[in-house]
């Protein structure tokens, strides 16, 4: 962004705001009328609030200074607006103003008549900002408002998914908060990377056995790390599909009637164009082994999309993946 200047930040927030454009505020409106929504953009530095961060910030590159180009939204609620996979696109203008007497310049966006609402109650999803083209491959997502599960929401006041209300012909303004993107810590944000690239996604399911030493079968507590494959067999490990702070791990326990039960573990996993290659493994855990870190290995190996569409059964239900430790039936890999 040319007009501002980020000293030393990799994150930054912006203050974000929903306004129509349609009448002066106080002037009654008609039953009906739609209110008309545009985005206003407030950006700070927040190089002090490292802290909220649980990982380390250093070495990561400072904010980009691309000038905000177009938004990407999706909304609920009285009227659906956009998807995760076909965000509303809103281009923004290119000249900044100041609007709220800080130092800083505030972007707005053109008027959509995507966002021309019916009056009611609304939530933010999904707002993204990116630089460029919408209609070129090679813009990037520049700013992202953090969602309330992630890592880096401690950084924003206001996190998604936010609620709000418009009334019918009156102006609406709310703030939205919104942090630069760095793809190396793009689980940080609480979504997953592939709602933010926009892909599709298929569900995997796993289930597993332990047996002891006399063959009896018990419900078994794990935990599945899966990334992409990186195409070498040597060093499997592409990109990461999971959150090192919040892993996929299944649920086990004991029932009213005293027995012992451990639930099936569901992920999603993407599902771009063509063959899909992922890297995955799964650590049984014992009492007291760390969740995240723990456990023993029992089961790694490549799989592919068309082996997780094998599981799939009528209506797209979705059978699992089933491994069985120190079993007859012992494991092959996925």
């Amino acid at each position: 962004m040319k007009n501002l200047k980020l000293l030393c930040a990799y994150l930054a927030v912006v203050g974000l705001m929903f306004t129509s454009c349609t009448q002066d505020d106080g002037v009654p409106a008609p039953d009906g009328e739609k209110a008309k929504l545009s985005f206003t953009t407030i950006l700070n530095d927040l190089v002090d609030n490292k802290s909220a961060l649980k990982q380390s910030l250093e070495n990561l590159p400072e904010c980009s200074d691309d000038a905000p180009a177009y938004v990407e939204v999706v909304l609920s609620g009285t009227a659906s607006v956009g998807t995760m996979e076909n965000p509303v696109v809103v281009a923004v203008n290119a000249t900044p103003g100041n609007y709220d007497d800080d130092p800083e310049l505030e972007y707005f966006t053109e008027e959509s008549t995507d966002l021309e609402l019916e009056p009611g109650s609304y939530t933010l999803e999904y707002f993204a900002v990116y630089n460029g083209d919408p209609a070129d491959a090679s813009s990037s997502l520049i700013w992202i408002a953090p969602h309330e599960n992630g890592s880096l929401a401690g950084f924003v006041s206001n996190t998604l998914p936010m609620d709000f209300n418009l009334g019918a012909g009156a102006k609406k303004y709310l703030d939205v908060e919104v942090l630069c993107f760095d793809d190396r810590v793009v689980n940080e944000y609480g979504y997953l990377f592939f709602d933010i690239e926009g892909q599709r996604a298929i569900e995997f399911c796993v289930f597993g056995n332990y047996c002891d030493e006399d063959g009896r079968h018990f419900p078994a507590n794990f935990r599945v790390e899966v990334w992409t494959y990186s195409g070498s067999s040597s060093n499997p490990y592409g990109t990461p599909l999971f959150d090192p702070e919040n892993p996929y791990i299944n649920e086990v326990g004991v029932n009213d009637d005293g027995d012992e039960f451990a639930t099936v573990l569901c992920f999603p996993l993407p599902d771009g164009p063509g063959v899909d290659s992922y890297y995955g493994e799964i650590y049984i855990l014992e009492p007291g082994d760390d969740q995240n870190t723990g456990g023993r290995l029992v089961v790694s190996g490549q799989f592919t999309d068309a082996n997780v569409r094998s599981l799939f059964g009528q209506g797209d239900t979705s059978d699992y993946y089933h491994f069985r430790e120190d079993c007859t039936m012992g494991n092959t890999g996925f």
